[in-house]
């Protein structure tokens, strides 16, 4: 997998097959719960591209987007209550999100930040998906 941050000099990073992060490898688990189960999103986000050797997928838009990919769905997560509790699927599970709204609800506690929130109202935003076969190696 390899991603962008929009403040950041668009590159694809170096890494050997153990340390390539969430989709070329099983996600590992990032505690004995996982609460919330929106885990593992990434930011400011141009583009991503991912492969399972045979195919790549990359993901571009013109403003940043957010992202997340698991081999648990969120319904899996709740399920779950250790790491232990859940079996990871054998797919990647891609979010595709234009904000998440930062926690907090003023439910029972502080409301999120004023310029964590995200205002009522009609949102759209565009993204390009492309396709590829990789070649034979």
């Amino acid at each position: 997998m390899v991603w962008a941050r929009a403040a950041r000099k668009l590159q694809r990073p170096e890494a050997s097959r153990d340390d390539r992060p969430l989709l070329l490898q099983r996600v590992r688990p990032i505690g004995p719960l996982f609460v919330p189960q929106e885990h593992g999103n990434h930011t400011d986000t141009r583009w991503l591209s991912l492969d399972n050797g045979h195919t790549s997928l990359r993901i571009s838009a013109l403003r940043p987007i957010e992202f997340s990919a698991s081999h648990y769905t969120a319904e899996d997560l709740f399920a779950g209550f250790h790491t232990y509790d859940l079996k990871p699927r054998p797919e990647t599970i891609l979010n595709l999100d234009f904000r998440q709204r930062g926690l907090g609800t003023a439910n029972c506690g502080p409301d999120t930040g004023e310029s964590y929130r995200i205002p009522g109202g009609h949102h759209s935003w565009n993204y390009l998906i492309e396709a590829r076969t990789l070649p034979s190696r």
